[in-house]
């Protein structure tokens, strides 16, 4: 490796933002599965929109609910696992990054489109859904290529580890 090859290794220049941001998003998501599962317990919530007793009851809310949770603690995992991978510079975080990120792109549509169906007079794509889906594609047109063509990222993320290695 040259000089200015070495330069370009390590967690630093721009890969501190990626680490900043993996941190943050793990943050946000365990505030937001248990934002999300707070009311479902309290108040009898779970009851309120899945009892066909309640006045508040559709068809839809479980598998909506179930998935939500479902997804929820997925990306929880998976922001996990990519917090491991990245500190431990493994050859596979960028394709995990990116695949990673890209799940939760689509899931944004989806889960906006899912909503729907118990309540049909809400619009699908709300201010909230737009500026998600916007964030989320502002970033993958920063982060993607990055991930894909940087030589820092080339040169650090190299190693392999046993856990790793079963999945090759």
């Amino acid at each position: 490796m040259s000089d200015q090859e070495d330069k370009l290794q390590g967690l630093g220049g721009w890969l501190i933002l990626v680490a900043a941001g993996l941190i943050l998003s793990e943050i946000i998501w365990l505030k937001n599965f248990f934002e999300f599962l707070t009311p479902l317990y309290m108040d009898d919530g779970w009851s309120k929109l899945t009892s066909p007793d309640s006045m508040n009851y559709d068809s839809a809310w479980l598998p909506l609910i179930i998935w939500n949770l479902t997804y929820m603690f997925i990306i929880i995992c998976a922001n996990t696992a990519l917090i491991y991978l990245f500190f431990s510079k493994n050859y596979i975080f960028p394709k995990a990054y990116i695949i990673t990120a890209g799940i939760a792109i689509i899931f944004i549509p989806i889960n906006s489109w899912l909503l729907t169906f118990p309540c049909p007079y809400e619009p699908t794509f709300d201010s909230d859904t737009v500026r998600d889906l916007g964030r989320g594609l502002v970033s993958a047109c920063i982060w993607f290529p990055y991930m894909l063509l940087s030589k820092r990222v080339k040169n650090t993320f190299v190693k392999k580890s046993d856990a790793t290695d079963l999945l090759v």
